[in-house]
């Protein structure tokens, strides 16, 4: 009871009110919490977090789950590093008609630049 109580969230004052010593029908103290339950306040977020890791894995690994999809993009962005980049439009010498796709931190003209799509200085005459 203590592990997962813990697991939950509970901090260890929540957790000593809830757990009565049989002999005075009281709740325990902070002392005895933790000279009787060290293991199981140690274990508790832990193991409630494998659990949950390993239930989002297994629907994220199901292509048959309904939201299989959606929890291999949570697992992935969480525990992989991946990210989501934005959409962003950039008018470059007044055409509009294509679309940049560039990470959400990039200035899109720094990103250009150095993707070699735009000349450093726009009014430079380069060499034909």
């Amino acid at each position: 009871m203590v592990e997962t109580l813990v697991g939950y969230g509970l901090t260890h004052d929540e957790v000593k009110v809830l757990i009565i010593n049989p002999e005075t029908g009281k709740p325990i103290s902070r002392e005895t919490l933790r000279k009787h339950f060290p293991d199981e306040l140690e274990r508790g977020k832990p193991l409630v977090a494998s659990r949950i890791a390993e239930s989002l894995y297994r629907r994220a690994i199901d292509l048959k789950h309904p939201q299989g999809a959606q929890c291999a993009m949570f697992f992935a962005k969480c525990k992989m590093g991946w990210r989501q980049e934005e959409k962003v439009i950039h008018e470059v010498e007044g055409n509009t008609a294509g679309v940049l796709i560039a990470p959400a931190a990039v200035d899109p003209s720094e990103w250009l630049r150095k993707h070699g799509k735009v000349d450093e200085d726009p009014d430079a005459e380069g060499d034909t």
